[in-house]
């Protein structure tokens, strides 16, 4: 079989293949979207619960003594808390309530992934709350994946591509439908005009099969277009990590609020000795001045008049 012929046979089924891989593509929008509505519900909830912990904890006035304990402690607040709001069910009869540690399996939790960072929480450079956020999300499956094996990333760039697809493959069937048409003609007897109907009708037949690939893709493309801008993916996400990096920098500052650095305790320790020297020259300035304002008062001596 030749390249031509399968180009033939792609041209042939391309409106029925395309066609197939909108339905399939909106298929898995509706999983993606319904799957990040409820991923937004329960981390957003998840980070404004450690928000509003850390500031009545803030309010106290408290310093934070052992960072592990402390954070072991908080997060236990934030987990008692949680099924009392309903946000991870499944779809059964009744909406089952689910504890944070049942949200994914034990080793992969929010709440593991949160204390394996506890070095960079604890450290009094100020890490990079971004990928910090992105790491402990990350351990999460169901953050990562749709269905446990559709990486979420990858299916949202390849939906987002789709609508591109659908109108390179609708000019592609145009252009092989014509292509493959076209030689027709060649069979045309001219001094036969009567027997050239049936060629001339395949022929428009064929063309005009080709032209509705176009047409096609143009409506898969639009209606993709659409269903992206209706139900986004990538925009709730990038929402979504967002306010829970803002939850990670907020324990960071709460750990680290009111404690200074090495380097910031050395520069506070430079300024004070800095400070003092300065005392030690104005006072000795000051003695100086004192000594040669005393020497100008005293009267002139019998050797000074003398001299005068």
């Amino acid at each position: 079989m030749s390249v031509i012929e399968i180009f033939n046979i792609a041209a042939a089924y391309l409106i029925q293949i395309m066609a197939i891989t909108c339905v399939i593509a909106l298929i898995l929008r509706y999983i993606a979207h319904n799957n990040n509505k409820v991923n937004k519900a329960y981390f957003n909830s998840f980070s404004h619960a450690v928000i509003k912990q850390l500031e009545e904890e803030e309010a106290k006035h408290e310093s934070v003594d052992d960072v592990e304990i402390w954070l072991e402690n908080l997060l236990y607040k934030i987990e008692e808390h949680l099924p009392d709001r309903s946000l991870r069910f499944r779809k059964t009869e009744e909406k089952q309530k689910q504890r944070l540690s049942e949200f994914t399996d034990s080793k992969r939790s929010v709440i593991l992934a949160i204390k394996q960072q506890v070095d960079a929480l604890k450290s009094p450079h100020p890490p990079n709350f971004m990928e910090l956020a992105d790491r402990v999300l990350n351990q999460d499956p169901n953050w990562r994946n749709i269905l446990k094996i559709l990486p979420v990333n990858s299916l949202n760039r390849g939906l987002d591509l789709l609508p591109n697809l659908f109108i390179v493959g609708g000019i592609f069937g145009t252009f092989v439908g014509i292509t493959s048409a076209l030689p027709m003609i060649a069979q045309i007897d001219i001094t036969k005009l009567d027997e050239a109907a049936p060629v001339l009708n395949a022929f428009v037949g064929g063309v005009a099969y080709s032209m509705n690939t176009s047409i096609a893709g143009i409506v898969f493309s639009v209606t993709m277009t659409l269903i992206t801008s209706l139900f986004p993916l990538a925009s709730v996400r990038n929402e979504v990590s967002k306010n829970f990096e803002r939850a990670i920098e907020f324990m960071w500052y709460r750990i680290h609020g009111n404690k200074l650095s090495h380097g910031e305790y050395k520069m506070i320790e430079a300024i004070e000795n800095l400070r003092k020297s300065n005392q030690e020259a104005v006072k000795l300035l000051a003695e100086i001045r004192d000594i040669a304002s005393q020497d100008s008062s005293q009267p002139p001596s019998d050797i000074e008049r003398g001299a005068s």
